[in-house]
């Protein structure tokens, strides 16, 4: 095999999981560090969180602007890790398996 048939066919698809699983924790940190931009004047959802700190009774707006965020951190991390799973190499050996006729051992 050639270094980039190697690559294509071993290296990558094994690797795959690791790769998929960073980027799924980057994009919810990046979700949080997003909403916590507004404290330097980034128009954010975390504007609406701002807000409910600085009125007298603010929990509705905190939690106007936390559920949000929260659900779409959740949305991307179920999401990502349901690619990761239909694209793992281990994942579709095992549907393979299950789907062999089993012969008898005599």
């Amino acid at each position: 095999m050639t270094r980039n048939q190697v690559l294509r066919m071993i290296e990558l698809p094994l690797s795959l999981s690791v790769i998929l699983g960073g980027l799924r924790i980057a994009l919810v940190v990046a979700i949080g560090v997003v909403a916590v931009g507004s404290f330097i004047g980034a128009p954010t959802l975390g504007d609406i969180v701002i807000r409910g700190t600085n009125a007298t009774d603010g929990t509705t707006f905190i939690l106007a602007g936390a559920i949000p965020i929260a659900l779409i951190a959740i949305l991307i991390d179920v999401g990502l890790r349901l690619l990761e799973k239909r694209l793992d190499p281990s994942q579709k050996s095992i549907k393979e398996q299950k789907h062999q006729p089993q012969g008898i051992d005599r």
